[in-house]
């Protein structure tokens, strides 16, 4: 399997906090969500993965814009990912 760009994760982490159906579907069966979801998430690659909680500090609008694949916000993934 390929690494996630930052941006890749960035959209999946966005949508999964804003759309709970598709937080579950993620945590059941990542691979199928993925699949499903693909052209709407712009992914090119499927994976598997553990979502994090999604953090305290981001409004609904920066997921919003995120999750839309506005990569200007894409800074807390660094955070997120960096450990």
């Amino acid at each position: 399997m390929t690494a996630l760009k930052q941006t890749e994760w960035a959209r999946i982490m966005a949508h999964a906090w804003r759309n709970a159906q598709f937080k579950a579907e993620l945590e059941r069966d990542p691979r199928k969500a993925l699949e499903e979801h693909r052209e709407e998430l712009g992914l090119s690659k499927d994976f598997e993965f553990s979502m994090p909680d999604r953090p305290d500090y981001l409004t609904d609008e920066q997921l919003d814009r995120i999750a839309k694949g506005d990569t200007s916000s894409v800074l807390i993934t660094r955070a997120l990912f960096s450990c």
